[in-house]
């Protein structure tokens, strides 16, 4: 697949033993596909068409601090959300982590060190103790995160099989 036909925006869940499943892939041209699903990813699956400007200003948005690449925070063979984004034939963006699948779960919170029980404690009050690197990280995830999230509108059909069956990553 040439550069003009990869996706501009690409979030996917990887790992594991677990099929890939998709949150999100945005191609430069304005088609958009994302699941309903913005933690786990999975069908169903929507897909709509926006203004192809929106998709390069939220790839700008994303890379505001400069790109983002080759930072994976996960542990071994476990379950992660892996964010991809190209200007034309560049990775901008390439970064992963498990933090929001495991926070899924409402007794766990991620730490710069793996995963630990909150016990009494709030995600806040952990977060705020964490190394600085990771309070950056996390916040960087969030911005990045939320400059591809908004690229979603509010409705769209729903894809069905035949166009699940070309996309193998939409599991």
């Amino acid at each position: 697949m040439d550069s003009a036909e990869s996706p501009a925006v690409l979030i996917t869940v990887t790992g594991g033993r677990e099929e890939d499943r998709g949150i999100l892939v945005a191609w430069p041209e304005g088609l958009i596909i994302w699941s309903d699903d913005r933690v786990r990813g999975g069908p169903p699956y929507r897909s709509a068409r926006i203004d192809p400007v929106r998709i390069r200003d939220a790839v700008s948005e994303m890379v505001r601090e400069g790109p983002w690449t080759g930072v994976h925070r996960h542990a071994p063979d476990s379950r992660w959300t892996h964010v991809v984004a190209r200007s034309g034939s560049d990775i901008v963006v390439d970064v992963g982590s498990w933090h929001e699948l495991l926070e899924a779960n409402p007794r766990i919170v991620a730490t710069a060190t793996g995963a630990e029980p909150l016990d009494e404690r709030t995600r806040a009050e952990v977060h705020a103790r964490q190394p600085p690197e990771y309070q950056s990280f996390l916040r960087r995830w969030e911005h990045v995160t939320k400059a591809a999230l908004s690229l979603i509108p509010p409705s769209g059909q729903l894809v069905g099989e035949p166009e699940r069956a070309r996309m193998p990553w939409l599991s």
